[in-house]
């Protein structure tokens, strides 16, 4: 009876444990706007569906598949969510979003041939220029 018990119990903890894994989001905890941002769900499930806070500022591609692609209208704070059913899950993750690079120009856009037109920008990791016969310029 004891090894019984014994085993129903070691059967029991470890059907338990199995079953306790939490489903998890990868995908970048920034972005920005309308960047079309891939997430992922690392668990295998019979059904997914994402959430996202607010709503009303995001675009989901498909919330009932594991890896959507979100883009994310506007600047801010955003609670990425992820409910999973066989077996059920839910992950939570928090998502920063940036209005993206500001592009400036200096005077007029009209420049004429062998004129200087200057262009600059803000909040971006490298900008790259290019415009008529064949002129590109890379920071």
């Amino acid at each position: 009876m004891k090894k019984f018990l014994l085993a129903s119990l070691l059967l029991y903890m470890f059907v338990f444990s199995a079953n306790t894994t939490r489903a998890q989001i990868s995908g970048p905890s920034t972005a920005c706007v309308h960047d079309f941002t891939p997430y992922n769900c690392d668990q295998s499930s019979t059904s997914y569906q994402w959430h996202v806070e607010p709503m009303y500022d995001v675009m989901i591609s498909d919330s009932t598949i594991q890896n959507p692609t979100m883009d994310f209208y506007t600047a801010g704070t955003y609670t990425v969510t992820i409910y999973t059913t066989g077996p059920t899950n839910t992950f939570t993750t928090t998502v920063f979003v940036s209005p993206g690079p500001i592009i400036m120009t200096n005077g007029n856009v009209s420049v004429c041939e062998g004129g200087t037109l200057s262009l600059g920008a803000t909040g971006g990791m490298t900008y790259s220029w290019s415009g008529p016969n064949g002129f590109s310029s890379t920071l």
